[in-house]
């Protein structure tokens, strides 16, 4: 583990956004500063589908407002991570939900907002080098699964990996029934833990697609 990693909190799930609402032209300046990167779009609409959040139409000042916060809550999470990591070279392990109702839409749509995800979090960590399950074991498929083989493979083998990773970094509000494993092995390891709130833009069914899917 770099050394700057290994002086890093075990835990960071507080993400609530204290003081004042922020406007929109200051949540898109944080987006812009965490992320530099030209080649990712830091519209409103654009962020919010590549981090997960479901949206409806834009351009309406209530449904606007909300959005920005909640973005605000995801960028400041994500802030703290980059603060945290500064320049340290570290293996960061990015889990999110994986199976969802199980269907192989499901799963390949969380694939697909994964990597959206990926994109975005090495523009936010340059240096670090990122492990993301999602990726690395989309040739498998769980939906034809009803023994669990699959399952068990990827989890063992994921959990292999979290023991060389030196942080974990968890993408939803609530974590599934793997995240939960996978934190549970972190602690155990003694890894820093980290949380960011969003991924509610999933699928709900066989070929059913949420609003700002990717």
């Amino acid at each position: 583990m770099p050394d700057s990693a290994a002086s890093l909190p075990r835990f960071a799930l507080d993400f609530a956004t204290t003081g004042p609402s922020p406007r929109l032209d200051q949540v898109l300046e944080l987006a812009r500063s965490l992320c530099p990167d030209p080649a990712i779009a830091k519209g409103l609409a654009p962020l919010a589908r590549r981090l997960g959040l479901r949206h409806g139409a834009p351009h309406q000042a209530m449904a606007d407002a909300a959005l920005a916060l909640r973005l605000h809550r995801v960028l400041e999470a994500w802030e703290r991570i980059q603060r945290a990591l500064g320049q340290a070279e570290a293996l960061v392990y990015l889990a999110g939900p994986v199976r969802g109702d199980g269907t192989r839409a499901c799963m390949r749509h969380n694939q697909s907002q994964m990597r959206l995800l990926a994109q975005w979090a090495q523009g936010v960590l340059p240096r670090a080098t990122l492990f993301v399950p999602h990726c690395n074991f989309a040739f498998l498929d769980e939906s034809r699964d009803p023994e669990g083989l699959v399952r068990g493979l990827a989890m063992r083998s994921c959990e292999k990996v979290l023991s060389r990773s030196d942080v974990l970094v968890l993408c939803a509000d609530e974590p599934s029934p793997g995240m939960v494993r996978e934190t549970q092995v972190a602690v155990q390891l003694g890894l820093p833990v980290f949380q960011v709130p969003g991924w509610d833009a999933r699928v709900a069914g066989p070929g059913a697609r949420a609003a700002g899917a990717a």
